[in-house]
């Protein structure tokens, strides 16, 4: 990965079947200093207008952890599993989510 990059993020709706963009980070990777980036809520496209924290947390981030390119093929073994806090926020923050717009 070179260059700019653009990741989403989405809400999956099981039952309409849809996918959503919940947010999006932007990036240039010449500017990245090392293997592990944090970004803060402020900083996350579409996410930090939430400033009343309806849908995300104050403390909400996304963690990105970069790897060689050569050993991109075994990287999901040798990553953690994401903790259970971690699952149960991302599907508060979803359904909190859902909860605004209806």
């Amino acid at each position: 990965m070179r260059g700019d990059v653009k990741i989403s993020f989405f809400d999956h709706r099981f039952d309409e079947g849809i996918d959503e963009e919940m947010f999006f980070i932007c990036f240039h990777t010449g500017f990245l200093s090392s293997s592990n980036w944090v970004v803060p809520l402020a900083e996350i496209d579409g996410a930090a207008k939430d400033e009343k924290h309806m849908v995300y947390s104050p403390q909400f981030r996304v963690e990105f952890i970069f790897v060689p390119e050569q050993r991109s093929k075994g990287i999901w073994r040798d990553l953690p599993l994401a903790t259970e806090s971690v699952l149960d926020e991302a599907q508060e923050s979803s359904a909190r989510l859902r909860a605004a717009q209806t």
